[in-house]
């Protein structure tokens, strides 16, 4: 039994001493650690119903030049983009899907008027609207850049050209319309790239010629005044060729009839610029000239005519005295009439001051030269055809001058002058057949 008890007591001892052990000084051991296994982890996409996406936009407006153009709107962020349908007569909208974004392209044509024109276009998606983009296209501007060349002229009697700058920012080609009585000597040409307008006038023979050239662009237009003068000379040599019935000492021819026998003579003359302006005067180698000093034309510039003006005193003559009148023999001043040669119906019109006898100008090959028309009065009804130069118009004549030329003188041209009458007449002849006349007076 002692065996058994000792036993238990040392037994019992070895736990006690063992339990205080452990409270006074416990032992740490070193934990072991092992590598912990790390798998990746299984990461899923969410499930978003409602997922928001940003839309982008480039431009938040367009502005258009006038001329014809386009632009674009590139839209990010949606696939589904719309424009509506636009029946603008000056625009026009298109979509373009690309893969990563889509263009909208506008396109304008050419604003031909000078005010700005304004629309807008709208960008959809689905039935939402994602933008109004506001579209503004400027107006143009056609005009002549320098405001002066509204009226040019041409110089010189040569054909030449004139350029006409103009400011035409549509950029769309103007129209030129030339009246077409003025389009045997006037042509137009446009530059397209600089938009120049070149008139180009033919030679001219005419002293003055005149057109308006006008220029359209829609409904705008502009007027140019085209003029082309060539230098006006007339002084110089000419030949004065016409018909008389008088000789060289202003007496009348006549044929077996009796009739006024009229022949074609040919002078070289001077043409000089007379004392008033717009006169010129012819002083030498003429018919009669004991009386006739000088012979008076008068240039009408506004007709380009060269006229004989009646009632001009051109000379003098000896008018002898009566002894039954008790008149004497004087000097009397020799003067222009108008007159109708005709031998039936032929008259000396003294009273007509507001008629003339003219003869529109002409150049031709470079000279200019005058013919002498029939012309009718229109205020009386007088037909003339001729100048008569006599002291009054009742009086004997000492010329007639018909169917006048003056042409200039080349020295290609003999002259054919009047010449003495005959020294023997036959006294049974009457004067002035067919011209109304004063029977002579008795001399003194």
């Amino acid at each position: 039994m002692k065996i058994k008890f000792r036993y238990v007591f040392f037994l019992l001892l070895s736990l006690f001493w063992i339990t205080a052990c452990s409270e006074e000084d416990p032992i740490v051991e070193d934990p072991i650690v092992k590598d912990p296994i790390v798998e990746d982890p299984i990461v899923e996409d969410p499930i978003v119903e409602n997922p928001v996406v940003e839309i982008g936009f480039d431009k938040a407006e367009i502005l258009f030049k006038a001329s014809a153009g386009a632009d674009t709107i590139k839209v990010t962020g949606a696939k589904n983009v719309e424009t509506p349908v636009y029946d603008g007569t000056w625009f026009e909208v298109e979509t373009v899907k690309t893969d990563a974004d889509t263009i909208v392209i506008i396109r304008t044509s050419a604003n031909l008027t000078s005010n700005e024109r304004k629309t807008t276009v709208s960008i959809s998606v689905g039935e939402d609207t994602l933008r109004t983009v506001p579209i503004t296209q400027e107006g143009s501007v056609f005009a002549l850049t320098d405001t002066s060349d509204d009226a040019i002229e041409f110089d010189g009697r040569q054909g030449s050209d004139l350029s006409i700058n103009v400011t035409n920012t549509a950029e769309v080609l103007y129209s030129v319309i030339i009246p077409n009585k003025d389009k045997e000597w006037l042509i137009a040409t446009i530059d397209e790239e600089t938009w120049t307008l070149t008139l180009t006038a033919a030679p001219s023979n005419t002293i003055k010629r005149e057109s308006t050239v006008r220029l359209i662009s829609g409904k705008r237009k502009i007027d140019i005044s085209v003029a082309q003068i060539v230098p006006l000379t007339i002084e110089g040599n000419y030949i004065f060729e016409y018909e008389n019935c008088y000789s060289l000492d202003g007496k009348l021819i006549e044929d077996e009839e009796w009739n006024a026998k009229y022949d074609n003579y040919r002078r070289k003359v001077v043409l000089e610029a007379g004392s008033e302006e717009g006169t010129y005067v012819i002083k030498e180698n003429l018919p009669v000239p004991e009386n006739i000093i000088s012979f008076v034309f008068v240039y009408d510039d506004s007709e380009q005519k060269l006229k004989i003006l009646p009632n001009q005193e051109i000379g003098e003559v000896w008018a002898p005295g009566s002894i039954l009148l008790g008149t004497p023999g004087a000097f009397r001043p020799l003067k222009t009439f108008l007159t109708n040669t005709d031998p039936l119906t032929g008259s000396v019109y003294g009273g007509d001051a507001d008629g003339s006898y003219d003869a529109p100008l002409v150049i031709q090959n470079g000279l200019i030269q005058f013919t002498f028309e029939k012309i009718k009065n229109v205020a009386t009804g007088h037909t003339y055809d001729a100048i008569t130069v006599a002291a009054t118009a009742s009086a004997s004549k000492v010329a007639v001058f018909k169917n006048i030329k003056l042409y200039p003188y080349t020295g290609d041209i003999e002259e054919k002058p009047e010449v003495l009458a005959p020294t023997e007449i036959d006294p049974g002849l009457p004067g002035d057949p067919g011209l109304p006349g004063l029977p002579p007076g008795i001399g003194f």
